[in-house]
């Protein structure tokens, strides 16, 4: 993935599914650290929230 082709802002969510592990948790992780809102999925409940918290910085 180019950094020219990530979002600096973004009105609307984008979505990030299998979040919680590998190259999903990956993903919205780059994507959020290009100013990205994100919607992230996972099968995994406990692993998609301690992303979730991760990219939030709690």
């Amino acid at each position: 993935m180019h950094s020219q082709n990530l979002p600096t802002r973004s009105p609307t969510a984008n979505g990030a599914t299998g979040a919680g592990s590998g190259l999903g948790e990956a993903g919205a992780k780059r994507l959020a650290r290009a100013g990205a809102k994100l919607v992230v999925a996972d099968r995994n409940l406990d692993r998609v929230e301690r992303v979730a918290k991760e990219i939030n910085g709690a």
